[in-house]
């Protein structure tokens, strides 16, 4: 009877429906959770979604069975259900580099295959980011290769999209926008304020991005999304820990971050710190014989026994006055009433040290005397407290709503010093921000339907006052934005059409309506007396975009994309009192116009088998009342005394047109199962036409690029990469706008390239080391139009860890 319970109990087992399971999917490279991963029976009809913490809840399923499980960034893996219980629940799947079928977040929140857009876009996921592992979000958007990035300080960094920099292009997180009314037509260094060490993924959306986003996106879209809490699966609650710290030879950094993931089944919440302090900055020692003294700090100013004095610098490679610290504090709570809607609540706080303007401290007089004996800004303070809501139940007017309301507090201030003053001379600037966003989606048969509104005022408040570093004595000076107080308020609805008109064929249209109005006020008389008191201006204007995907062969698809946009002026634009460089002095222009661009692109994509990817495009840009920096005068006369120095008048107007164009390539391969390939490459041509003229628009990089190897094996990752720009001849300078071609050589600024290895190791699931050898030639360089010189020869050791 016993040898007969036995076999009936061994045959039951066979066909037996195991109990529904946990089952967790991690990266072969270190480990890491998988989201996104589809799990999938082979033959039933339901499947899983793995969660932030790469969990999916299996149903009950047979032992003989068989799953499915799928990602875009992963080799497909099957396994039966008798090796899952071997493998305790938890698979690895093996990464890859091409990836043909990626979902991308788009400009309205809700997500959308990549293939289908019309646009060019670029996508950086939380697994990409680590790997790439940059002290700060500007070093790590210019390690990408596809987005070049100016730097007048070490803690900073200014993208540039397709020519267009600072308030030309738009940065985003989490659906908020965070230009705001005093972002300016120079180099702008916010980008710092956003913790990589939270962002779940980037985007970079090229060209035009006005319908999605309204004012400022001529050249694009630099779109960041941060982590969510997970909720729990299950009795337990998720409770998770991950932390990195970093090390980097080049500036003596460290770099700390730590988040904590507490979930439930309705609620989670995920808290965030992030520490780093970055030492000055160490240069490259091996030069061009022509430029044998480029980028030396030979001199810095110190006081000593309370008087300024020019020292000799005994490091000159070593950037003195570059360092800088910085922290983050992130916290999101998450509330999931049902599975149909959630609310979502995140407050975030970034602040720097004072952050010396570096560029600024190398300045010198006609006497070979030191300009300056402090220039730095001060704190550069981001709070943000943001609510979304959202709504993933039909109805009849939507499928989808998603719903933010934003505040934003913003601080930012300018410190200087002129070498053997007593005057410290400070300049702060406040702007309080709000911001709602309505987006609803609809799907209809082939079509897709987004539509919504924006709604954001911007309260600028500018201060200014003269302080005696002897006396301690104050008086009032001239501030850099109108003493009386600015506003600037926006409105905006747009529509947004994608039609699947065939399976060969994509659509995309839409259209954006804008409103903005402006005032500035001056009250104080003292320093400047203006012809105005206020400055008042309303702009209204239409935008919009038709593009197509057409599938030409079965691996070949070709995309065109026409598209229009503007950028109406803001209070940096109209307002400003300001010294651009040594001797020239920027005042107010109550005149501006609103920029517009009419941009047409096209390219094509190419996938084979999952295995080689290609994408090249081309765009022409028509860029009409291009805001720019030219000769004025003040009072009648071209050049008035200020900060000590008597300095030629510059005002920003509209020029009378520009024209770029630009050739974009990236390739991905993976040519055997551990080994792959990925490059790209862009180059951009611009000029300034006047009626009597023709010379470079300013902004325009030389052509840049990146090309490496990857091989991956069990637990390892080794990436072997090229990255380079172009010469930038002095006669393709700007000469009066932003190129700052005083801080390159006689002859421009040399071509470049430099070469990395890096390599990473998960030792178990829960610890990955990752080592990087970054300049490995220790070459000096300085990107176009920077200030400061890139680093020399860099290793940097990091240490994460998840639990």
């Amino acid at each position: 009877m016993k040898r007969i319970s036995t076999i009936l109990l061994a045959v039951l087992s066979t066909f037996s429906i195991a109990i529904g399971q946990t089952l967790t999917v991690r990266s072969s490279l270190n480990l890491s959770a998988v989201e996104g991963a589809v799990i999938s029976q082979s033959r039933g009809n339901w499947n899983q979604i793995t969660n932030a913490r790469g969990q999916a809840s299996l149903p009950a399923i047979s032992n003989s069975d068989t799953l499915v499980i799928t990602h875009i960034g992963f080799r497909t893996l099957v396994v039966s259900a008798s090796q899952l219980e071997k493998m305790k629940n938890e698979v690895v799947l093996q990464p890859r580099v091409v990836s043909v079928d990626e979902v991308v977040i788009s400009a309205s929140g809700f997500e959308q295959r990549a293939r289908d857009l019309t646009t060019k876009m670029e996508q950086l996921d939380a697994t990409e980011i680590a790997q790439l592992d940059q002290g700060s979000t500007a070093d790590l958007l210019s390690s990408t290769g596809n987005v070049f990035v100016q730097k007048s300080q070490h803690g900073g960094g200014s993208p540039v999209l397709r020519g267009f920099e600072a308030n030309k292009i738009l940065l985003v997180v989490d659906g908020v926008r965070m230009n705001n009314a005093i972002y300016r037509s120079g180099h702008l260094q916010n980008v710092l304020t956003i913790d990589a060490g939270i962002v779940n993924n980037m985007e970079v959306l090229y060209g035009p991005g006005t319908v999605m986003h309204g004012s400022d996106a001529l050249g694009g879209v630099l779109s960041f999304n941060t982590r969510n809490p997970i909720l729990a699966i299950g009795d337990a609650q998720a409770i998770g820990v991950r932390t990195h710290s970093r090390y980097a030879t080049a500036d003596n950094g460290m770099a700390m971050h730590a988040d904590l993931n507490i979930g439930g089944k309705k609620t989670a919440s995920l808290t965030s710190l992030s520490l780093s302090d970055h030492g000055n900055l160490r240069q490259g020692a091996k030069r061009d014989e022509k430029y044998s003294a480029f980028g030396k700090t030979a001199y810095y100013a110190k006081t000593i026994n309370g008087a300024d004095t020019k020292v000799l610098n005994p490091h000159p490679n070593v950037q003195l006055g570059s360092a800088y610290r910085q922290y983050d504090i992130f916290q999101k709570l998450l509330f999931a009433p049902t599975p149909h809607s959630s609310h979502i609540l995140t407050f975030q706080h970034s602040s720097t040290s004072d952050n010396s303007f570096y560029a600024r401290l190398t300045d010198t007089l006609s006497n070979g005397q030191l300009r300056w004996a402090k220039w730095y800004y001060g704190p550069a303070l981001r709070s943000a407290a943001t609510y979304h809501f959202s709504s993933f139940k039909q109805k009849q007017l939507y499928d989808q709503l998603k719903t933010i309301i934003a505040y934003q507090n913003i601080e930012e201030s300018r410190h200087t010093r002129l070498f053997a003053s007593k005057n410290l001379d400070h300049r702060i600037e406040n702007v309080a921000v709000w911001s709602l966003n309505i987006n609803l989606e609809k799907r209809l048969a082939r079509h897709v339907l987004h539509y919504g509104s924006e709604l954001t005022t911007n309260e600028v408040a500018s201060y200014a006052y003269r302080e005696n570093i002897i006396t301690g004595n104050t008086n009032t000076i001239s501030t850099r934005y109108p003493d009386g107080g600015s506003n600037l308020r926006t409105g905006a609805l747009y529509l947004s059409h994608h039609w699947d008109v065939s399976p060969k064929l994509v659509v995309e249209d839409g259209v954006r309506f804008s409103l903005q109005s402006l005032e500035a006020n001056f009250v104080d008389t003292t320093f400047f007396k203006f012809p105005f008191s206020t400055i008042n201006q309303q702009h209204q204007a239409f935008t919009g975009q038709l593009g197509l995907v057409y599938k030409l062969l079965n691996p070949l698809y070709l995309v065109a994309n026409i598209s229009s946009g503007f950028r109406a002026p803001n209070v940096d634009d109209i307002a400003k009192i300001f010294e651009s460089t040594s001797g020239k002095v920027i005042l107010p222009n109550a005149n501006l116009e609103p920029e517009q661009v009419f941009n047409f692109e096209t390219g094509l994509r190419l996938a084979i088998k999952k295995a080689v990817k290609f994408d090249a495009t081309f765009y022409q840009t028509s860029f009409t009342n291009v805001i720019t920096t030219l000769p004025g005068t003040f009072a009648g006369n071209d050049s008035i005394q200020f900060n000590g120095l008597q300095s030629k008048v510059f005002v920003l107007d509209n020029a009378a047109e520009a024209r770029l164009y630009g050739l974009e390539g990236k390739v991905a391969a993976d040519f055997t199962k551990h080994a792959s390939l990925y490059g790209s490459v862009a180059y951009t041509h611009g000029r300034i036409k006047t009626d009597t003229t023709d010379y470079p628009l300013d902004h325009i990089p030389p052509v840049y690029g990146k090309f490496g190897l990857v091989y991956t094996a069990k637990k390892l990752l080794l990436d072997a990469n090229v990255q380079f720009n172009g010469q930038k001849k002095l006669k393709d300078y700007n000469l009066i706008g932003e190129d700052n071609f005083r801080y390159a050589t006689a002859d421009g600024m040399p071509a470049w390239h430099i070469f990395n290895l890096s390599t990473q190791y998960a030792l178990n699931p829960n610890f990955t080391v990752r080592a990087a050898l970054e300049n490995i030639a220790d070459k000096n360089y300085r990107v176009f139009a920077s200030g400061i010189s890139a680093p020399g020869r860099n290793f940097v050791l990091t240490l994460r860890g998840q639990f």
